[in-house]
């Protein structure tokens, strides 16, 4: 049996405190699988965590027989612990929200306040929270959403409907440049787009627009032929080849585009995909917002050279630079994120 123990020194108080308690619910749930929890402190708050039964008091003694550290300031820091079925502890570890010290190390994929899909962002509290995680991070706001109104975005990728004008445009990339500008008064980041491809191959971007990023993600967000598998295919690869042939840096959530579409990922796509990315030079991005990477595309990148990209892909603050289960993934496929991991612009072998 597994316990989690949050340790709540106050209520939580603002954005950055119901943030990391959020984050650590989820953690409990989605990636340590905790049977139960135990609430220190204070009682348990309405939270994500109320789908987990709390612990009874004789299981949380033998789990926890001493303090643990708190969630919020200074420790920013939870513990676990798993029970044998005689009640004998097997393992015990506390979790850190700070991640391990990577030189380099960068969130390249989290969203702003102006993202239609956003639920909760805030400038102050996402620098807060990378402070937190010891973490860089890029602001990479979809393309499309910058261009046009939230019901035509689907429709601008569709039938050469970028080119031809024929969606209303709501330019809101100026909105954009001012909140970079608001950014950099607040800390160190990085200027970056999401870019979306049109289904003739366009990046939904204007080249003026683009050159102010200093990187740029790739995402393919819809497949027009689906579910038609053979069709779909043949799609998927050519949108990806045309954000690469444009010189995008990351590939965003690779095959996620599949899974969200109803289909099966066609895994007979991971080399042919590794070899484009190779072939130009990019990253493949480990995202697990609602999508769970595979294991043989990442051992296939690394193994082929191509780098790996480690993205929240932010839309809600208790994202915001939580890698924990991207190092988890990296170290259960016995890969050293020193080695196959992209890192932050700037980064040099020179600053280790």
């Amino acid at each position: 049996m597994k316990l989690v123990r949050l340790t709540l020194p106050h209520p939580p108080t603002g954005a950055v405190e119901q943030a990391l308690l959020e984050r650590a619910c989820r953690y409990a749930i989605e990636w340590l699988h905790a049977d139960q929890l135990v609430w220190a402190g204070m009682a348990a708050p309405t939270a994500p965590a109320e789908r987990l039964p709390s612990a009874p008091a004789a299981a949380a003694a033998a789990a926890f027989p001493e303090p643990g550290p708190a969630l919020f300031a200074p420790d920013y820091a939870f513990d676990w612990c798993e029970l044998a079925a005689d009640g004998t502890v097997r393992k015990r570890e506390q979790i850190p929200f700070r991640l391990p010290g990577v030189p380099g190390l960068c969130d390249f994929h989290v969203h702003t306040p102006l993202a239609y899909c956003q639920e909760n962002l805030e400038l102050g509290a996402i620098f807060e929270l990378a402070r937190i995680a010891g973490a860089e991070f890029a602001l990479s706001e979809h393309s499309c959403q910058l261009y046009f109104s939230r019901e035509d975005c689907r429709k601008s990728l569709s039938g050469g409907s970028w080119r031809r004008g024929d969606c209303a445009r709501r330019r809101r990339m100026d909105d954009y440049f001012l909140l970079w500008r608001d950014a950099a008064r607040l800390g160190r980041f990085h200027r970056s787009f999401e870019l979306d491809v049109a289904d003739d191959g366009a990046c939904v971007i204007e080249p003026a627009d683009r050159r102010r990023a200093e990187l740029t993600l790739g995402a393919v967000h819809q497949l027009d032929t689906a579910p038609d598998p053979r069709r779909a295919r043949t799609e998927f690869l050519f949108r990806c080849e045309s954000l690469l042939r444009s010189g995008v840096t990351i590939l965003a959530h690779p095959f996620r585009v599949f899974v969200w579409s109803g289909m099966a990922v066609p895994e007979d796509l991971f080399a042919p995909l590794v070899a484009l990315l190779k072939r130009y030079g990019a990253a493949a991005e480990l995202n697990f917002h609602k999508y769970a990477p595979s294991p043989e595309f990442a051992l296939l990148c690394a193994r082929s050279g191509v780098k790996l990209s480690l993205g929240s892909d932010a839309h809600n603050l208790h994202e915001v630079a939580a890698l924990h289960p991207h190092l988890h993934f990296l170290h259960e496929l016995g890969l050293e994120p020193e080695a196959v991991l992209l890192r932050a612009p700037g980064y040099t072998a020179v600053q280790r």
